[in-house]
């Protein structure tokens, strides 16, 4: 196969994998009924309580206004065990 071809067919099955992360992201948000406390800055990058962000494609969070550190996250799910406080 032409490189063309297959760099073509690497970004369709990148745009389908990054898609459905992007679903979960917003299933999970749905179904835990917390739509008020998360804002989308864009389609991979939540703002949860105007002070967490969640980064989908890395899996990283951080504090709003701090780009020193930065947490690895396993899930979105993690994410949210971790920050989201009741």
């Amino acid at each position: 196969m032409p490189s063309k071809v297959l760099s073509d067919l690497h970004r369709k099955i990148n745009d389908r994998v990054n898609d459905t992360a992007d679903n979960v992201m917003h299933q999970t948000v749905r179904k835990l009924r917390i739509g008020h406390r998360v804002t989308y800055v864009n389609c991979g990058t939540c703002l949860l309580d105007d002070k967490f962000y969640y980064y989908l494609k890395t899996k990283q969070a951080r504090c709003k206004g701090s780009q020193a550190k930065m947490y690895q996250m396993r899930s979105f799910r993690h994410f949210l065990d971790v920050f989201m406080k009741d």
